[in-house]
């Protein structure tokens, strides 16, 4: 008799009746990833290897090494030797004449799970279309590049010379000796190329040399391209968006390769013609003999190319997939050519233990022993510069830190002879410890180690070049300190201790110094005293020299001079010294004296003005409001505007301007009567022509808010309050040079808003600055995920309210690549630059922009209309903006239709068995008697919250199945889920109850037609544009027949089955001992536990059975947890309601 387990039973009605107490109130209404752990898989192959057989007399000795070797079958036969007390080689001849072979640990590429399903399935996939079709693999062009060194390579690995004595022998190899890269593509009909390119691969080289080149000569060969299948590798460049678009126009969706049509899977090995064979038969022939220069290595690659047979390439090209008994030949023998080429990125590759132990190398020995160890480190310290050198890298240059390179550095600065010190190891130090982007590595050196001493020492050398880098890196330490809590710098004391003040006053009196050294050395003093005073002999010579310097041509010494004259005025006494004969008051006379005389008298009158701004933002740090009042009273703010119009720009610093800025609080009905009589604009736009970055980031700051004000209050089809003004003094043309000069990033930006609101209602007055700026707003949009795409569609929707921008604006099928780049949130704001310029895109329609918006927003939020089933779609009628998501059985991605412009959601999936094909038919089935129920049933004006369908169509091959249906612009409910996690925000109760309410409805639309959904989960809940909810995915859906409350049970995914659905149910066995089949019965309590679930993961952020440290559980697991535990409490903060409510959808109790 067969033990009966526990059953659950039929669930009570707790959570059906929670629900309909829900909506009978009508109350006011994410998942976590599951990541898989990685296997590492390291494995010892056998290799085999010959040996000559010896004779061994010594059988003590033998079976000592035997007895070894099994006990410590790793321990190498050096110890071996040493402990059974022979030599080495009579122990490797006992070894092989024991039978034993040495075998070397291999390092085996990882491979995931999913992996082996992959490649075997991209496998199966070529061989099912070679079945189809015979001549497949004949018409596929395999494509590969390559590197050819001029000096060629040689492997040393085994490379001996059997001799009776060491004849030394070496071979010579060139340092950088030239190199070409080459790309071929090799197929049955025979070899296209070489194509020699010569710049680096991008996106853009790699298009314009399909496109210009390649492509030709495919049409040249043959008279169409319907049946040539193109294959690439993964790299970078090949499978770039844009890339992969150029390819689908070329060869539509005959494509083998990374995230193509033909999938070429990750971790796969490189099996394709050009790895297996071309590289190394042209390699082979190439450099036989010695080509001696570049052209004539590439003279020998392109008459090898052209040697090259028709049926030597299709021989190589023929085998497929392992199906060719050939194929495997050339694979399992690995012939001689393969070749595993790499890219030239050693200098990237950095072992910093190796370069610790090199330098660490004390200098010592004969003059030939020191040279070598000397021209070792300098290798070193030459790698380290090409590492950093000019390169933004914050994480490289804390692991050199880390390291202790800097320490070794310093140690070498502080002990060794000066001679014996040269440019690379003081730059290499430099590189590393250059700020980085986001972080300042000077602070995180002297944590390590204290490198003032070496670094002070280094002030003796004679060479300027050396000598100015040093004075940087004293600089740049010092600086590390300085933004410290502490009154006094913290490196202060250490560096006094070693007379390194006095040193750096020395080098600042040396007369044979250029002044960039004399320069640092000053702002080094500056930034070390920090609130101290400076000793008496230095106090004046380096503050007149930091005035001096605060207009300097340079903008680094701009800024640190201004900044240690800062932080020298923490001090009283330097205060006074800076301070001395300053009065603000005449500030006002000295910003309108006229500039006149010579240069030199020219030069000292504006650097005299800049100053004085400069200590007159000094007494701001402690002045009173009555003080800046009665300043403001000495008419300095016309005085500051007639500076900005006569100053020299190229003379004119920050200062003055956030001077101005910071006064204008103080003189508002002032300037409001400047602006009244046209006199502030024109002294304000003219700042816009500076070439210091900061300058025209505070004439932004003084500037914008009016402008973006002037296009707020500007009627309909009336122009910016202020456009005439900036017209009549030139400030169209003044920004429009800002925006061309492309100064930097943000001074572009600055000048290409400006643009923007200025013309708000009105055309650009020539094609080119209209070109220009649509160009500017268009592309970050379109070619990457920029940081400002809020602000880059902002500006867009501006520029479509004008007629006259929207053929530059659809130019390039933006509207299409636009919704393809941008998030999903970004998208409607991209719809409504769409409906904008529809007139344009669609002339002959006659909708007018709002009317077409009114149609699309009553298609969408009603789905009313009841259309036509279209099955006389195809692909080729759809634009692919971008895939959106994954389900079950295929991918989802959004379409454009060419013919209406109407954006769609397609689910792509396989079609190519009887089961696949029953399954996409069945959905499609009940998916439109689902719509046709639900709208018997409801009201006309009622939301329907399933997505509906509105055609079907299979491709040519009948191999996939392509369902359109409705897109839902909000996204699904999961990608919500993970916004929130991503941004560290949780819903609010207000916002939950509204989901609640959405959801529930939603599912009660199909409960109340007797309709079981079966499969909800947060991917299957999508979302509107005004985050109204619909229901997706009825592969697993049923009407119940009349009279049932439950349906037989069909799968599901298991983290959203209830469970009475995942409990193991007993054997049970007939009269004659067979097993009894049962079928789980499921009802409508399954679906709301599912929403129980998927609400519960909307407060929480994560399965209620599910932590967030349990992401390696496996579904079993994860159904058990479901079946014997209670879920986790949800966060207190939430209502008592909410909560009760979610826990009554989650109850487990039996009947």
């Amino acid at each position: 008799m067969v033990k009966k387990a526990k059953s659950i039973g039929r669930p009570i009605h707790e959570r059906i009746y929670a629900v309909k107490q829900f909506i009978a109130s009508n109350a006011p209404r994410t998942f976590s990833e599951i990541g898989r752990g990685k296997i590492n898989q390291i494995a010892v192959l056998d290799k085999d290897r010959k040996g000559r057989k010896v004779t061994i007399t010594n059988k003590k000795n033998t079976q000592k090494v035997k007895e070894i070797l099994e006990s410590k079958p790793t321990s190498p036969i050096r110890t071996v030797a040493t402990e059974v007390g022979i030599s080495v080689s009579s122990t490797e001849r006992m070894k092989l004449s024991l039978g034993l072979k040495s075998y070397r640990m291999q390092r085996r590429q990882e491979l995931k799970d999913t992996d082996y399903k992959v490649r075997k399935d991209a496998c199966e996939k070529l061989l099912n279309k070679q079945k189809k079709c015979k001549s497949f693999r004949d018409w596929i062009y395999f494509s590969d590049e390559c590197i050819f060194e001029l000096a060629g390579h040689v492997n040393t690995y085994n490379c001996y010379f059997h001799a009776s004595m060491n004849p030394h022998f070496t071979m010579e190899v060139s340092h950088k000796s030239g190199s070409l890269m080459v790309w071929c593509a090799i197929s049955s009909f025979g070899l296209i190329g070489p194509i020699f390119l010569l710049e680096t691969v991008t996106q853009q080289v790699y298009q314009d040399m399909i496109g210009n080149q390649f492509v030709p000569d495919l049409h040249a060969r043959h008279s169409s391209l319907d049946r040539v299948f193109f294959q690439q590798d993964g790299a970078p460049a090949h499978t770039a968006k844009t890339t992969q678009d150029f390819l689908h126009d070329q060869f539509e969706n005959r494509l083998i390769g990374k995230f193509l049509d033909f999938n070429w899977p990750h971790r796969i090995p490189d099996l394709t013609p050009p790895d297996f064979f071309l590289w190394g038969y042209l390699k082979d022939r190439v450099y036989e003999p010695q080509p001696q220069t570049l052209v004539d290595l590439k003279f020998d690659i392109i008459r090898e190319c052209e040697a090259l047979s028709v049926d030597t390439c299709k021989s190589v090209c023929s085998p497929l997939c392992g199906s060719d008994r050939k194929y495997q030949i050339f694979f399992s023998k690995k012939l001689p050519y393969i070749q595993m080429i790499q890219p030239d990125n050693q200098s990237d590759i950095i072992d910093y233990s190796e370069v610790l132990e090199t330098l660490r190398i004390p200098l010592t020995g004969s003059i030939m022993q020191m040279k070598i160890i000397w021209e070792q480190q300098q290798i070193v310290c030459q790698k380290l510069i090409a590492r950093f050198k000019d390169k933004e890298d914050d994480e490289g240059r804390s692991n050199a830190i880390n390291a202790g390179i800097t320490v070794e550095l310093a140690k070498i600065y502080e002990s060794r002879d000066l001679s014996s010190i040269s440019l690379p190891f003081i730059e290499a130090f430099y590189c590393i410890s250059f700020p980085g982007v986001h972080y300042d590595f000077n602070t995180k050196i002297y944590q390590k180690c204290n490198p003032f001493p070496g670094m002070f020492r280094l002030l003796e050398l004679q060479n300027f070049e050396m000598l100015r880098i040093v004075i940087k890196i004293i600089c740049g330490l010092i600086g590390g300190g300085e933004w410290s809590d502490n009154l006094e710098h913290p490196y202060f004391q250490s560096i006094i201790s070693i007379n390194g003040g006095n040193k750096l006053f020395s080098l600042f009196q040396r007369n044979d110094v250029d002044n960039k050294i004399r320069n640092v050395a000053a702002i080094s003093l500056g930034r070390l005293f920090k609130a101290q005073e400076l000793p008496r002999n230095m106090k004046q010579s380096i503050i007149d020299h930091l005035k001096s310097i605060t207009s300097d041509a340079d903008e680094w010494t701009r800024f640190l001079s201004r900044r240690a004259i800062n932080i020298l005025a923490q001090n009283e006494d330097n205060r006074t010294e800076i301070m001395k004969v300053f009065d603000p008051f005449i500030v006002s006379q000295d910003l309108r004296l006229p500039i006149v005389g010579n240069e030199e008298t020219r030069k000292q009158i504006q650097q005299k003005k800049n100053f004085h701004c400069i200590l007159l933002q000094e007494m701001f740090e402690k002045a009173e409001d009555n003080l800046l009042k009665r300043l403001v009273g000495t008419g300095i703010i016309e005085a500051f505007l007639y500076f900005f119009e006569t100053q020299d720009l190229n003379m004119l610093t920050r200062d003055p301007v956030e001077n101005f800025r910071r006064l204008r609080s103080f003189s508002k009905s002032q300037i409001d009567q400047i602006k009244k009589e046209k006199r502030y604009y024109p002294s304000i736009i003219r700042l816009f022509g500076s070439q210091y970055p900061e300058v025209i980031y505070e004439a932004n700051l003084l500037i914008y808010s009016d402008f973006d004000t002037g296009a707020d209050l500007a009627k309909d089809n009336q122009p910016n309050l202020l456009f005439e003004e900036i017209s009549e003094c030139g400030g169209i043309e003044i920004l429009f040079d800002l925006f061309q000069r492309n100064l930097d990033k943000d001074s572009r930006n600055y000048a290409a808003k400006l643009l923007v609101v200025l013309f708000v209602n009105q055309e650009f007055p020539n094609a080119q600055l209209r070109k220009e700026i649509i160009e500017y707003w268009i592309t970050p949009l379109i070619n990457s995920n920029s940081d400002e795409q809020k602000t880059h569609i902002w500006s867009l929707n501006r520029l479509a309210m004008v007629v006259g921008n929207h053929a530059e604006i659809l130019k390039g099928n933006f509207i299409a690549k636009a919704l393809q780049a941008l998030p999903e949130k970004a998208q409607q704001f991209i719809t409504k630059i769409q409906l904008q310029t529809s007139n344009l895109a669609n002339p002959k329609s006659g909708v007018k922009p709002k009317q077409q918006q009114q149609q699309q927003s009553s298609s969408s939020s009603s789905s009313q209309q009841t259309s036509a089933f279209n099955t006389t779609w195809k692909l080729s009628d759809f634009i692919k903006i971008k895939k959106i998501g994954r389900g079950r059985f295929g991918t989802v991605s959004s379409y454009q239709e060419i013919k209406t412009q109407r954006i769609v959601a397609i689910k792509e999936c396989d079609y190519d068995t009887d089961e696949l094909r029953s399954m996409m038919n069945r959905e499609i089935e009940v998916m439109k008697d689902i719509i046709r129920i639900i709208r018997q049933s409801t009201h006309q004006s009622q939301f329907i919250h399933v997505v509906e369908p509105l055609g079907f169509f299979v491709n040519e091959d009948e191999e996939k199945a392509y369902l359109v249906m409705e897109l839902c612009s909000g996204g699904d409910l999961r990608s919500y889920i993970k916004n929130m996690r991503k941004q560290g925000t949780e819903i609010g109760a207000k916002k939950c109850w509204e989901f609640v309410s959405s959801i529930i409805t939603a599912v009660n639309q199909l409960h109340v037609n007797d309709i079981i959904h079966g499969d909800l989960k947060p991917e299957n809940v999508l979302l509107t544009e005004d985050i109204k909810v619909k229901l997706a995915d009825f592969g697993l859906s049923r009407k119940l027949q009349q009279g049932k409350e439950y349906m037989t049970h069909h799968g599901g995914t298991t983290f959203y089955l209830p469970p009475e659905l995942l409990q193991i149910q007993s054997v049970q066995t007939d009269a004659e001992g067979r097993q009894l089949h049962q079928k789980r019965q499921q009802t409508k309590a399954a679906d709301i536990w599912a929403i129980g679930i998927m609400l519960y993961e909307l407060l929480a952020q994560h399965h209620p059975f599910i932590g967030n440290d349990d992401a390696d559980l496996s579904e079993l697991e994860v159904a058990h947890r479901i079946v014997t535990e209670e879920p986790s409490e949800l966060p207190a903060h939430y209502p008592d309601s909410l909560r009760k409510l979610i826990k009554a959808m989650l109850s487990k109790a039996f009947d």
